[in-house]
């Protein structure tokens, strides 16, 4: 992963919510579990969609909590671009007699899909780098081809760096 640089020296206290504190691996293993139990339960055409949701409903999660700690923050909106494109191409992929214009629609939902996903994840990037380079004072770095491939295991391995080290912080605080 890219390497971060030292987290600064100083006694930290901070006015913004805290990001989620869970593990990168965790949220690898809840996408696999969920992954394979979906696939398992479900038929094939719906496994796809629905283990789709599964990870975007993680990154929506993200979102929300980026908004609430930058009100202008526009993810959130490319995030369900992505989810409503999604429920599109699933509802036009449901056998029927199709017509050469539903699987024209059809390609068009996924690319759309797809583009709203990337550009998705490379806001939330965008935004996590400005807020804790500019409000909190944090040396984040990510790298576009770790958030291309890897987007929300990614983005939680640094998060949960920075919830750690502010619950730890805060815990020192405290103590004295």
């Amino acid at each position: 992963m890219d390497e971060q640089p030292d987290l600064p020296a100083t006694d930290y206290t901070s006015a913004y919510y805290d990001p989620p504190h869970v593990q990168w691996w965790v949220l690898l293993i809840a996408f696999s579990i969920a992954g394979l139990a979906i696939s398992l339960s479900l038929p094939n055409r719906l496994a796809v969609c629905a283990q789709s949701f599964a990870e975007e409903a993680w990154g929506i999660y993200l979102c929300q909590w980026i908004k609430r700690i930058d009100p202008d923050a526009t993810s959130i909106n490319w995030l369900w671009a992505t989810v409503v494109t999604d429920v599109a191409a699933f509802l036009l992929s449901i056998p029927t007699d199709r017509a050469p214009m539903i699987a024209f629609f059809l390609l068009g939902f996924r690319l759309a899909s797809m583009i709203c996903f990337v550009v998705g994840i490379y806001t939330i990037r965008a935004e996590l780098t400005r807020h804790y380079r500019e409000k909190e004072i944090f040396p984040m770095v990510l790298g576009p081809f770790m958030t291309f491939f890897f987007s929300f295991i990614y983005f939680q391995y640094h998060l949960f760096d920075i919830s750690d080290y502010k619950l730890r912080e805060r815990t020192v605080m405290t103590d004295n």
